[in-house]
């Protein structure tokens, strides 16, 4: 009876030892319980395909053109970036220009703006340029046009921004003086302030918030962010969300990632409000109510070596007019600016009905 049962119980340890191998040696762009189509194979796309069977249905991120700009950029880096209705980017080096570039990533033009260092687009193609140190946003027309002061806070330090589709803005940034406090502050179309409340205190005088994104339904707003009271420790970001009056949402599993302060950890909401999380070294896609689809190493979208990305400090995401492809921009550790497209699609490349906004 002992010899039997010692045989099963080394018979089992066998098989989990196997599964492990096998389950490591499988391909980064299979994940979950199925594998990947033919089609996807062959479009070289990360996929999950779910059951039931035998009508699989398939999460594909597709990685699409990169473009690396050998341009100075602010040792601090970048916080956002902005697309507007036609699809141009707008990056900031951090200084003292803003690139515009097509859809094809090729330079449309730049023009002169004191250190943007966060952009983001409004729903009428504003497009909005905030310096980091005494935070003053400025609003240009899609030429580059200066239009107006758009709002202003002295004396502080601006960490990001974000509009959201009902025309609102939302932006948070830190005191400079001791404790150090993070505010989120909404601002209407004209730059008028709806509300700035106590976001949360630094622990130890450090701490980022990474990204802020609005859901396109109106309901919520999820903002990655590290070194703050609510976290564990200063090489942890965390994702949670919030109601568009800046109360946390604590019905929601909150999100954790093993990412140092200088690294991205970008959250975005597509337009059937499924949440994208762009890492250090990962992205995925989540459902509206996180659960999850798929998961790709960062690896698969930069234009260089993992090492190469792995530091990079700071960075941007913002969705473009499809509603279900996002550009994406950060800084790698020669100082280069990085800026790609990645797309997310359902089986056979058709993306998912939109969630109509309130």
């Amino acid at each position: 009876m002992r010899r039997s049962l010692w045989a099963a119980v080394l018979m089992t340890l066998v098989m989990i030892a196997v599964g492990i191998i096998s389950a490591s040696a499988a391909p980064p762009a299979q994940t979950g319980d199925g594998a990947a189509t033919a089609t996807a194979r062959a479009l070289n796309l990360a996929t999950l395909t779910t059951r039931p069977t035998p009508t699989p249905l398939v999460y594909a991120i597709r990685a699409g053109q990169t473009r690396v700009l050998k341009i100075l950029v602010d040792p601090n880096g970048i916080s956002a970036i902005g697309v507007d209705s036609t699809g141009r980017i707008y990056v900031g080096n951090g200084t003292d220009r803003v690139y515009v570039l097509g859809p094809d990533l090729e330079t449309v033009r730049t023009f002169g703006a004191i250190q943007p260092y966060a952009i983001t687009v409004t729903k009428r193609d504003e497009v909005l340029v905030s310096q980091r140190n005494q935070v003053m946003i400025s609003a240009y027309d899609p030429e580059g046009k200066y239009l107006r002061e758009f709002w202003s806070y002295p004396n502080a330090q601006l960490e990001t921004m974000a509009a959201a589709p009902d025309g609102t803005v939302y932006v948070l940034w830190q005191t400079l003086y001791t404790p150090r406090v993070a505010n989120l502050t909404r601002l209407d179309a004209q730059g008028n302030v709806i509300y700035s409340r106590e976001f949360g205190r630094a622990r130890d005088g450090v701490g980022a918030v990474h990204s802020v994104s609005a859901a396109p339904d109106g309901k919520r707003i999820s903002i990655t962010f590290s070194g703050f009271e609510q976290t564990v420790g200063d090489t942890i970001s965390i994702l949670r969300d919030y109601s568009v009056e800046g109360d946390p949402i604590f019905n929601d599993a909150t999100l954790i990632f093993d990412s140092p302060l200088y690294a991205p950890t970008l959250a975005l909401r597509l337009a059937d409000n499924s949440l994208v999380l762009f890492t250090d070294n990962a992205v995925g896609w989540w459902t509206s109510d996180r659960k999850p689809r798929i998961i790709l190493g960062g690896y698969v979208l930069r234009a260089g070596s993992l090492q190469q990305f792995s530091r990079a400090r700071r960075g941007g995401m913002a969705l473009r007019p499809d509603g279900y492809s996002a550009a994406y921009a950060e800084v790698n550790i020669d100082g280069e600016l990085l800026v790609g497209i990645v797309s997310f699609e359902d089986y056979s490349g058709r993306s998912p009905t939109p969630t109509p906004a309130n």
